[in-house]
């Protein structure tokens, strides 16, 4: 990344070698290999709902956009409510994971990598050990606001997008 004219600042990586549910935000191809290079070896993307009992069953770490999607503008984009499941069947610990800039390297409908400062910053874990399932949501806008405080102004959604921070499905 750096030769790409992409150097990137890494901040709390102390919180980077924990087992743990990582979430990120998503607005660039870029943050797949950032995520998948900066977290614990042994850590899987989630490709379906059975995720859960396989990472308790063999020791993982998992790793997932809770957008859901990847955001055309950089702006973050409302949570879907399934990290929380997971977190509530595996009582793993939430790792947020903050990217800043990967949606200026690498722009929708591009090929290119271009140079922009890339920033990741870990957030201290969050215990899920007594998350119950009747506070789901709570829990999604708990983690949301966490995003929303890290952000810059530039990669906050606008207001009319704020209001809106669950997605169903």
């Amino acid at each position: 990344m750096w030769i790409l004219g992409n150097p990137i600042k890494i901040e709390g990586s102390e919180f980077s070698n924990t087992r743990a549910i990582y979430i990120c935000n998503h607005a660039s191809p870029l943050d797949i290999f950032l995520v998948m290079w900066l977290t614990p070896t042994g850590s899987v993307g989630i490709a379906k709902k059975e995720v859960a009992q396989a990472i308790v069953k063999k020791n993982l770490s998992l790793i997932i956009f809770p957008e859901g999607t990847r955001s055309k503008t950089g702006r973050l984009l409302p949570f879907k409510k399934g990290f929380v499941h997971i977190a509530l069947q595996s009582k793993l610990p939430i790792v947020p994971m903050v990217l800043t800039g990967t949606h200026l390297a690498w722009r929708k409908n591009s090929l290119r990598v271009r140079p922009a400062p890339l920033k990741v910053r870990y957030l201290p874990p969050i215990k899920t050990i007594d998350w119950e399932e009747k506070d789901i949501n709570k829990y999604v806008e708990m983690v949301h606001d966490l995003y929303l405080q890290h952000l810059p102004e530039s990669q906050k959604p606008l207001v009319t997008e704020g209001k809106n921070i669950i997605r169903e499905s």
